[in-house]
């Protein structure tokens, strides 16, 4: 059965006008902790404890059909201090780092679409020269952020104020609770694993954290 959960939470959305702030972050948080169990600990580890703006969205996938199992969380509208203090972090704990501007970039899924996410349709693989680049071969795998785009109504990789810190990533079988097949849109070498990190952009003060399985 495919199982796909997506939870958005913005200060423009009130469900009740008597409900501040405080308490819609709070609410957001209840999800965001029962979201997290659905994942060993290491592989959420580097998510924060809280979530600390109202801005946010979340993201729970378990459509292992689709070889789509992971979890995003996207903070937006954060202060200065609290941007500078995720970014030396991501510093710190990266293995890689890319730009959305990178010439080559080693996307997992880069074949879904607006259309195949939403209709839990397989994806075309309309250049299958693509799967298999020479240059993946130095790279590691992060995250198509589809939905990323859909939700905010943008293409993420026309956006050049990303930096993505890749803090791991190994191919393989990982996580025994999702009954994975081996991914038609990964090279040979990566037809199984996962990815986790942050991506970075400081001028429109947002931060996406990722957990990614396929």
């Amino acid at each position: 059965m495919i199982k796909y959960l997506t939870i958005l939470f913005s200060l423009s959305v009130f469900v009740n006008g008597c409900r501040n702030n405080s308490t819609i972050l709070g609410n957001s948080n209840d999800d965001y902790e029962r979201y997290k169990k659905t994942f060993d600990l290491n592989f959420v580890s580097h998510f924060p404890d809280k979530i600390v703006s109202e801005k946010n969205f979340i993201i729970c996938n378990t459509n292992s059909e689709k070889n789509d199992v992971g979890m995003f969380l996207i903070e937006n509208g954060l202060i200065d201090l609290e941007l500078k203090k995720i970014e030396k972090k991501a510093i710190k704990l990266s293995v890689k780092v890319y730009k959305v501007s990178d010439s080559c970039l080693f996307i997992v899924n880069r074949f879904e679409t607006e259309k195949t996410k939403k209709e839990f349709e397989v994806p075309e693989l309309s250049d299958s020269t693509i799967i298999e680049k020479q240059c993946y071969k130095k790279l590691l795998p992060i995250p198509n952020f589809i939905e990323y785009s859909i939700n905010y109504k943008t293409n993420f990789w026309n956006d050049k104020d990303f930096n993505i810190y890749v803090f791991d990533a190994k191919p393989g079988i990982y996580l025994d609770k999702f009954d994975l097949e081996p991914d038609a849109q990964m090279p040979k070498d990566w037809k199984n694993g996962y990815s986790k990190g942050i991506a970075i952009n400081k001028k429109n003060k947002t931060i996406i954290y990722w957990g990614i399985i396929w």
